[in-house]
């Protein structure tokens, strides 16, 4: 069986509010979204293997914008983490939701 990573007593002894702060948070989304953007945007025919598409020339522009389209929120993520105020980090994440939201 296995054991899951936080039991109830650490929960319990840490609380959810400390498990990540939100900087932190912040700084592993901008991290992880401006290398996967930078990886479709300069080297789409080597990352498109990888999830099991051909790299023809449609998929590869359309990699790089996405590339470019996931490139950009993971730089103001990384570049706003180091903000001292929590109004102006979570103020960002809300806009963030929000512009990302699709409807159908």
């Amino acid at each position: 069986m296995i054991q899951p990573m936080l039991t109830e007593s650490a929960i319990s002894a840490v609380g959810w509010r400390h498990l990540m702060r939100l900087s932190t948070l912040l700084l592993v989304g901008g991290v992880l979204g401006v290398v996967f953007g930078l990886g479709f945007l300069l080297l789409p025919a080597t990352v498109l293997p990888v999830y099991g598409r051909q790299p023809d020339p449609s998929t590869v522009l359309m990699s790089r914008f996405f590339g470019a389209s996931l490139s950009h929120p993971g730089a103001a993520l990384y570049l706003v983490h180091e903000i001292g105020e929590a109004i102006t980090q979570r103020g960002l994440i809300l806009a963030g939701i929000i512009g990302s939201w699709q409807l159908p």
